[in-house]
């Protein structure tokens, strides 16, 4: 599972070997907490419970975690960067919570882009 913290460790893994470093960062254990960690927690905790609701369409916490995942490793494999601004451009649908999702889970910051 890769989440903000392991998506940020491996891409400045990646960074060290092409530096030439062999000294690996490691993830260190805090209370702080990014936003796809609490899509994971309800995970865990309620994996069948609806999450979103749009229309006559539903997803449960799983579903939005794997479609959201899918997003965030196409994501990774552009190299989008820690932090980078990712920006979305759709309509209030099932599309834009699971981009946004993904986009936080692949490490990067999502920037809302208003069809209006």
């Amino acid at each position: 599972m890769i989440v903000c913290q392991a998506s940020k460790v491996r891409v400045m893994n990646k960074r060290k070997k092409a530096s030439g470093s062999s000294s690996a960062v490691k993830v260190l254990h805090s209370k702080a907490q990014c936003m796809p960690d609490f899509l994971w927690e309800q995970v865990k905790l309620q994996p069948n419970r609806v999450a979103v609701i749009c229309n006559d369409s539903s997803l449960t916490y799983s579903e939005l975690a794997e479609n959201s995942m899918d997003v965030a490793l196409y994501l990774q494999y552009l190299e989008v960067q820690p932090d980078e601004c990712v920006g979305l451009f759709v309509e209030p649908s099932m599309d834009l919570m699971i981009g946004a999702w993904g986009i936080l889970m692949s490490g990067g910051a999502y920037l809302p882009l208003s069809p209006e």
